[in-house]
This record gives structure tokens, sequence and C-alpha cells, in this order.
């Protein structure tokens, strides 16, 4: 059984058990959308004058930096991961689960769907434990297709991102799972 990860109030930064669905985070991540403090310009979301991005991607890279883990790779990979969480403020998942990704690739023929499914998993398999528990599906599912639609899409694209992504998967996630417990 995975942990239910403590989320934190925009507004008064007390911890939020009820925030331990998928549904109740997004609720939470519209009212920090809508928040004066959180200022979106020209369509990056900014929190005290911080872009959410780079908040993310400093606190992802501190957790890469306490395991060692600070080759090239794993920063590329960070960058990315921080990437996914600050679009998870400005719009959700088209899909939750990775057959609809793959799916939606084979039928669009469009790799741009495997990666989107990489984001998702990767999300899931960090942020959202719980979610996947409360759909009876192992948190390894999203961790191994995460993987797996990464390095689809690198196969189908040449990219090196989803050549990093791929590798480095279970480390990404874990340090994103460790760095969202700290904001």
């Amino acid at each position: 059984m995975g942990t239910v990860i403590p989320f934190r109030s925009s507004k008064t930064g007390q911890l939020l058990d009820h925030l331990s669905d998928l549904t109740a985070l997004l609720r939470e991540a519209v009212t920090i959308s809508n928040d004066p403090r959180y200022a979106k310009q020209n369509g990056i979301v900014t929190f005290a004058g911080e872009k959410i991005e780079d908040l993310f991607f400093g606190k992802i890279t501190k957790e890469l930096r306490e395991t060692r883990r600070v080759a090239l790779p794993y920063l590329y990979c960070a960058r990315h991961a921080a990437h996914c969480c600050a679009q998870l403020l400005d719009h959700q998942p088209a899909y939750w689960t990775a057959f609809e990704y793959l799916a939606k690739a084979e039928a669009a023929q469009s790799a741009d769907y495997l990666r989107q499914g990489g984001d998702t998993c990767l999300l899931l398999a960090s942020l959202f434990p719980v979610y996947a528990e409360r759909h009876m599906v192992n948190v390894h599912y999203y961790e191994a297709m995460g993987s797996g639609l990464y390095r689809a899409w690198h196969y189908q694209t040449g990219s090196v991102l989803g050549d990093h992504m791929a590798d480095h998967f279970l480390e990404i996630s874990s340090a994103l799972k460790n760095a969202y417990r700290t904001l």
C-alpha cells in the first residue's frame, strides 16, 4: 500500500488530509491558480514572483543532490518533471490510464500521446499513489507504464529526453515525491 503525501493549504499553510484524492487536489490547484499571490504572466504561473516550474525544479534537484544523482540526465529529467507539475496547475491530463494514451497514440499516429502518457504516469506514481490504490492499480503499474511510454516515445521520435526519462523514471519519481512533501 502506498503512502498519502500530505498537502498544505495555499491559503493557510495547514496540512490538508482531505486532499488524498485527485479531485480534491485539482480543486486546490484551481484555488491556487485563482489566488492573487499567484500571478500568471504570459501563461506562466508564478508565486511571489518565482515561476512555479522553477520552484519545483529547485526542490527536485535538491532531492537529487541529497541522493548523489547530479549527472546531466537527471537534471534534464528534473526540469521536465518540474514542467509537468507546473502544467498540472493549468490543466488536468486528458486521460488517467496509460492504455488510453497508448490507444490514442496508435489511433492518431502521434508519438506526442506517448510522452503525455509518460507524464501522467509520472504524476500518478509520484504525487497521487492513493489514486492508483483506489482504482485497484498498484503504483508499480504506473512506474512500469510510464517508463515504457517514455521509451516508446524515444524510439518513435529519437527524443533524448524520452530515453533519459525511461532510464531514470524511478529515481525522478522518488525525487518528485520527496520534493512535493517539502512545498
